[in-house]
């Protein structure tokens, strides 16, 4: 297996980061919808590890009711080493933790160049409720590895969407597209990934789209998503999280706190970047009259540069001084 390197991430960062001058890096991205239903109780039988630091066997148990079980982060340490990262979980006992001071658990992640591993500790059993910014959740991890694997990059997006909507598409619906001409995306100048989407909309409304729903284009965008992947940001969010992973390109904050949690990899954002940042979460939450305060705050602030954490926290304690009045 050909093992990841330090510099090989450190260019993923690079060409994501490079996306930042984007427009498209600038919208809002809603969280996607999440659906509501009632879990019934199952009993889970407790998970048998030895301690990492005194080697002593121990149980670990979980319920239905939590999201993770530590079998969730065991299989994500996996999937991190199908792509050649050293990584492994470490779990430690009740009297080790009491004594030592060490963690519960740990994911510990470096690349074949690396000495010293990037720790980040799992969120367990509901623990990291209302600590995100301390533990890392299966989101950012599985966020990080799809960072880690997108290799694949499209030079041409007209050909890309003609085979993928025209041909392979349409060969699923053809009941939908028997009288319904193609997309001609070739006449498209400069066809971006967001143009070609507007098109396909278009292009599979029927009726009045108040009242009906646009299924085939659904359809559409569940294929367009297992298959398209671009290492782009797309979109920021005024939220730490959204529901789903699998969107084609980053949500800005969150990746790159993921990045920052999993990698060890620091993302700094510019006076400029900030700006607009503020204007584009500010718009989106109807906070528009505080623009300009917020622009002096950050002039005040007298710095040019933030990692995610600084700008994280100055968010913060923006919202604060805003609300406060």
């Amino acid at each position: 297996m050909e093992k990841i390197t330090r510099e090989e991430i450190n260019k993923r960062l690079e060409k994501l980061r490079e996306s930042r001058f984007n427009e498209e890096s600038y919208t809002i991205t809603k969280p996607a919808m999440a659906m509501c239903y009632s879990i019934d109780y199952i009993e889970r039988d407790p998970a048998i590890y030895s301690c990492s630091e005194c080697g002593k066997k121990f149980e670990i148990f979980s319920c239905s009711f939590d999201k993770c079980t530590i079998q969730t982060f065991e299989k994500i340490v996996e999937k991190y080493r199908s792509i050649g990262l050293d990584t492994e979980l470490r779990c430690n006992c009740e009297e080790c933790v009491s004594q030592k001071n060490c963690n519960w658990y740990e994911v510990r992640i470096k690349a074949a160049d690396e000495d010293n591993w990037h720790i980040s500790l799992p969120c367990l059993d509901r623990q990291c409720n209302g600590d995100e910014d301390r533990y890392t959740s299966d989101f950012e991890y599985e966020l990080v590895f799809k960072f880690l694997t997108i290799s694949k990059e499209i030079d041409d997006f007209a050909k890309f969407f003609d085979e993928l909507y025209n041909v392979k598409f349409r060969e699923r619906e053809l009941k939908f597209y028997s009288e319904k001409p193609p997309i001609n995306f070739y006449k498209e100048q400069n066809l971006t990934v967001a143009r070609a989407i507007e098109l396909i909309k278009k292009h599979t409304s029927f009726g009045n789209l108040e009242k009906n729903c646009n299924y085939i284009f659904y359809r559409f965008m569940s294929l367009f998503s297992e298959i398209f992947q671009e290492l782009t940001y797309k979109g920021i969010n005024g939220e730490k999280f959204v529901h789903s992973y699998k969107d084609a390109g980053f949500i800005k904050t969150q990746t790159d706190m993921a990045l920052s949690k999993v990698l060890g990899l620091t993302v700094v954002y510019d006076i400029e970047e900030m700006r607009k940042n503020i204007n584009f979460i500010f718009t989106a939450r109807k906070m528009e009259t505080f623009i300009s305060q917020a622009y002096e705050i950050l002039e005040q602030s007298d710095k040019q540069e933030f990692t995610v954490w600084e700008y994280s926290e100055f968010m913060k304690g923006l919202y604060k001084i805003i609300n406060n009045g």
